[in-house]
């Protein structure tokens, strides 16, 4: 059934082409079945509209997200209520390869993730519906990328804050160049890093490098909290 709507959807559907495949790899492996659908081949019959056929594979999730990823690929009209289905599908995908540890699955979820919510259709999802889906999953790179689309400076500040990385405090430097308005808030942050750096000095555990490392990390993130007075100064705040 899956493989026969994909071909309605691309154009390549024919009673004579299905009819010469085995039923019992039709049933065995819906992969291959979506293969035999490509919209590689020949125009057969004219396209139609995917929203037609998916109300039939609601109770079958798997099956449905890869009815709409085949179709996506091959450039067929999906509304953006199943764009927003798409999403949340992929991402629920990705939570459960990242449960059992499937990380190639994870890895190629994670790309179909980004490239909804970057492709020249992402923005008919909704910049505010997609980054409900992305919280809900707790997919925080997608959470990053619409908060930086939304322009959502608070939001963006504090997630760069938990992550405590030289490149978020990178972003979070870049952000003062564009915003002066922010640096109170941003070295805010960065005392608070250094804080709790120090704690975790002073709690520190018997492993030298561990103990090395921590002073490294103390020293980059005094480093950056110079670097935010002299903007300051430079810039009058």
């Amino acid at each position: 059934t899956a493989g026969i709507v994909v071909s309605l959807c691309l154009g390549t559907f024919s009673p004579k082409k299905f009819a010469e495949m085995s039923s019992v790899a039709i049933l065995s492996d819906a992969k291959k079945l979506l293969e035999h659908a490509s919209g590689d081949g020949e125009q057969e019959c004219d396209r139609y509209p995917v929203h037609l056929f998916a109300s039939a594979f609601m109770e079958n999730a798997k099956m449905l997200r890869l009815i709409l990823s085949h179709c996506n690929r091959h450039k067929c009209t999906l509304t953006p209520s199943l764009r927003r289905t798409l999403l949340e599908l992929t991402l629920a995908e990705w939570n459960q390869a990242k449960r059992t540890g499937d990380t190639e699955a994870e890895k190629l979820l994670r790309k179909e993730a980004i490239t909804a919510l970057t492709d020249s259709h992402s923005r008919e999802i909704g910049d505010y519906d997609a980054l409900v889906i992305v919280q809900l999953a707790g997919f925080e790179e997608g959470e990053l990328l619409l908060y930086e689309r939304l322009q959502m400076g608070p939001m963006l500040l504090s997630r760069y804050a938990k992550e405590g990385t030289e490149k978020a405090r990178r972003q979070m430097l870049a952000m003062c160049h564009g915003d002066p308005e922010i640096l109170a808030d941003v070295l805010g942050h960065f005392v608070s890093m250094v804080s709790e750096a120090l704690k975790n000095e002073k709690d520190g555990g018997d492993s030298g490098s561990d103990e090395e490392s921590d002073d490294d990390e103390t020293d980059d993130i005094l480093i950056d909290i110079q670097e935010v007075l002299s903007l300051a100064r430079r810039q009058a705040v």
